[in-house]
């Protein structure tokens, strides 16, 4: 299986310590001692990227990658698409076709293999299958399976915090409690999950009532220092055989922060407009990522900001309260509440929501969204109401000033 495309083995930037780590887990689970690592990290950073990196560099174990998001529902479809891809790791010689005839096709010999296959179509010839036996056996298989062909697995469970919503189904009740022995008791597997809730996925694998409690080692996947996005702009540079100067760079790192994505989108909306760029392309090109309706950088904040207030609940409270965090950043829960008029019970329970699904985060007594360019989405498509043309003639030069001054303080604070 094709892991990364040219592109992207082109564009791989820094991880150098992430990779280290996870490279000595392997050596350990080589060993016979797996360690499970928890990968943290805000959307669109890089950790389904490194995790593919890692699943196409492997030489020492079998692969097994899992998208728990795309993969959920219905819970016996789930488990059925997780055997086949456990099968698929160890002959990828046939097309990817997750079913139960698929499932068939490519089953090893082993025995375990053909108890879990005849499960599946004992169970599925049922009116009502029953769904947690089949979550239960699919989560078995690995360690089973691993011990009777004398290999080593690893598995790789992409947006594992989506698992929860096969909590919804009555059969389930608690995923998590129904496989942790699964993720407990492994001496030739070891255990990958990453996610893009950081909260949830900290109480998933911190939190002391978690039935997966001290199961993981966590690695948080942050930002990119200076060095690291000055880097993954030369190489965006080098695929259309152009080069920048350092104040753009510079001014680039400034206004992402160093989010990958983000500085990513930018500098290839520059390359692709000018072969000499200035400082005013720059400006356009930012204008154009961010605040233009179907561009990448758009979509994006659009897709977060949507998700999160769904997830949240209360949006009318949490739109007041994000609109005042847009334009004023690090602010206590009084001043939050003088300004948008509201009682500190209502903004103490919209903080803690926002907070649970990573829209804002607090330091010590104040409040801040997390996403700097997320932030400026917010301030400009919702006090300005979407009206593009008004912002590109009325705002331009002001959004230049905003986009590269703006957290110039906070970058020079942050390591070089």
């Amino acid at each position: 299986m094709v892991y990364l495309t040219k592109k992207e083995k082109a564009l791989f930037t820094n991880r150098e310590t992430e990779i280290a780590h996870i490279d000595k887990g392997i050596e350990l689970l080589a060993k016979g001692y797996p360690r499970n690592y928890s990968l943290l990290g805000l959307r669109k950073t890089g950790k389904t990227l490194l995790l593919r990196k890692i699943a196409e560099d492997t030489k020492k174990a079998k692969v097994v990658f899992f998208n728990i998001e795309n993969n959920s529902s219905p819970p016996e479809d789930f488990a059925l698409r997780f055997v086949y891809a456990v099968f698929y790791s160890l002959d990828q010689q046939t097309a990817y076709l997750p079913s139960l005839s698929g499932l068939i096709k490519i089953k090893p010999k082993s025995k375990s293999a053909d108890e879990i296959v005849s499960l599946f179509i004992e169970e599925y010839e049922k009116t009502k299958p029953d769904r947690l036996l089949l979550i239960q056996k699919a989560f078995e298989l690995p360690g089973t399976l691993a011990k009777e062909q004398d290999i080593k697995l690893i598995i790789i469970l992409d947006e594992f915090q989506a698992i929860n919503d096969l909590n919804n189904y009555p059969e389930i009740k608690n995923i998590l409690a129904a496989t942790r022995i699964s993720f407990e008791h492994t001496e030739n597997i070891m255990w990958i999950i990453s996610g893009s809730a950081i909260s949830l996925m900290h109480s998933i694998t911190s939190g002391s009532s978690s039935p997966l409690f001290e199961l993981f080692t966590n690695i948080n996947l942050d930002f990119f220092t200076r060095r690291n996005t000055l880097k993954l702009i030369a190489k965006t540079e080098k695929m259309y055989d152009i080069k920048t100067g350092i104040q753009i760079k510079d001014r680039i790192f400034t206004f992402t922060r160093g989010h990958p994505f983000y500085t990513f989108c930018i500098a290839d909306r520059l390359c692709s407009i000018t072969n000499q760029p200035t400082l005013k392309d720059l400006t356009s090109s930012i204008f154009e990522e961010v605040l233009t309706p179907n561009a990448r950088i758009y979509d994006h904040c659009k897709y977060v900001f949507d998700t999160s207030l769904e997830k949240a609940r209360g949006r009318s409270s949490i739109k007041r309260i994000l609109e005042y965090l847009s334009e004023n950043s690090l602010s206590s829960m009084i001043e939050i509440s003088k300004a948008t008029r509201m009682p500190i019970s209502t903004v103490n329970i919209s903080l803690l929501r926002l907070t649970e699904v990573d829209l804002i985060e607090k330091v010590a007594h104040q409040y801040r969204i997390c996403d700097p360019i997320l932030r400026f989405w917010i301030r400009n498509i919702l006090l300005e109401g979407g009206d593009f043309e008004r912002i590109r003639k009325s705002r331009l030069r002001q959004i230049e000033q905003e986009f590269l001054i703006a957290y110039k303080t906070d970058s020079c604070n942050q390591k070089a």
